[in-house]
């Protein structure tokens, strides 16, 4: 009997001593009068060979069968205990055996990354629901509802949101570290999303006195990153700044760019400053008037510094000095359109 002939699993029983008495036609005469247990050589694992001997149930046990045959090698068994009707005497097992499912080999891309993504799948589905259900109830769809309930649904609602906006940050980065996200390469002038971002920023600090300065040197700040990633980027380094910033407190940014790329050295606030590892930082800032992100500043900034890398580029830390590096647009003429002679500048 050729060995490709054979079926990738067989039914079979026993006898009360263990051994195979029956089984499919296919694989009969190579497994039947095999003694699954106490033949002196142990075929099975340990919890297999006790259920045998005891008559207890199989639970996908491990078997190796002996020989050179088609049917030696390794074997998975369920199998269940089965009783004389009359007496209820036992009479052996029936069961079935099966071949190992060859384990499939992840690539980088796939395993841990793969894994969080199916969770985070699993996680949003109930959530999905529950912002649902509490703008049933705030807009009073199926009927008048309570303006006590309807503010209840309607905080509800906004923090089933923020949990959304969380797992979509967890996503993303579990996406760059494995691989699984290319970020867009067309290309903008860092140097205006810089601005535009700091601008947005000024509300938050200048009640507090706080101020974030941006020196800029160099003739072009073209990058090798598209514009919304970059502008996310770029929110995510800043709001966490301005978040952390104390009251009064100003802190400098020096922008350098040319055909090369962009280099941006931040100094750290002093909330920040103190961290041990500014990447796993477990600072929430739930109190600040404004914050990038649910998981804290650590969080953050490691998802700025995959979203860097993926770039082509780097985030990381000198001293008390977070410098971010990203490649410049290949081709790209020096741009003249900033207002700025090529020197030294200084931007809010």
């Amino acid at each position: 009997m050729l060995e490709a002939a054979l079926p990738a699993s067989f039914d079979f029983s026993t006898d009360t001593s263990g051994t195979i008495d029956w089984a499919d036609p296919d694989v009969a005469p190579l497994v039947v009068g095999l003694r699954l247990v106490g033949s002196g050589e142990r075929l099975c694992d340990a919890s297999t060979e006790l259920a045998f001997r005891r008559g207890g149930v199989v639970n996908s046990g491990q078997l190796e069968m002996p020989g050179a045959g088609a049917v030696a090698g390794a074997w998975r068994v369920d199998a269940v205990p089965f009783f004389e009707e009359a007496t209820g005497i036992f009479r052996g097992h029936v069961g079935r055996m099966r071949r190992p499912t060859p384990p499939v080999e992840a690539s980088p891309r796939d395993s841990a990354g793969e894994r969080m993504r199916q969770v985070l799948h699993e996680l949003r589905t109930p959530v999905n629901a529950i912002q649902g259900f509490a703008e049933i109830i705030q807009q009073q769809l199926f009927g008048p509802s309570p303006n006590t309930y309807r503010a209840l649904a309607g905080a509800i609602g906004v923090d089933a949101a923020r949990l959304l906006a969380g797992f979509d940050e967890i996503d993303r980065l579990a996406r760059l570290e494995s691989a699984a996200l290319t970020l867009s390469n067309d290309g903008c002038n860092f140097r205006v999303i810089i601005e535009t971002t700091l601008r947005r920023l000024e509300g938050v600090t200048r009640p507090r006195s706080a101020h974030l300065r941006l020196l800029t040197s160099g003739e072009t700040f073209s990058v090798q990153l598209g514009h919304d990633d970059s502008a996310l980027l770029a929110w995510r380094l800043l709001a966490s700044l301005a978040g952390s910033l104390a009251a009064g407190e100003v802190v400098e940014l020096a922008l350098r760019g040319d055909e090369g790329g962009i280099e941006l050295e931040i100094e750290l606030p002093i909330s920040l400053a103190g961290e041990e590892n500014l990447f796993v930082a477990g600072s929430r800032t739930d109190g600040a008037a404004i914050n990038a992100g649910m998981f804290g500043s650590g969080f953050t900034f490691r998802l700025a510094r995959a979203e860097a890398e993926a770039a082509g580029g780097s985030l990381a830390l000198r001293g008390e000095t977070l410098v971010l590096s990203l490649p410049g647009l290949t081709g790209v003429a020096p741009d003249h359109s900033q207002g700025g002679n090529g020197g030294a500048s200084a931007a809010a």
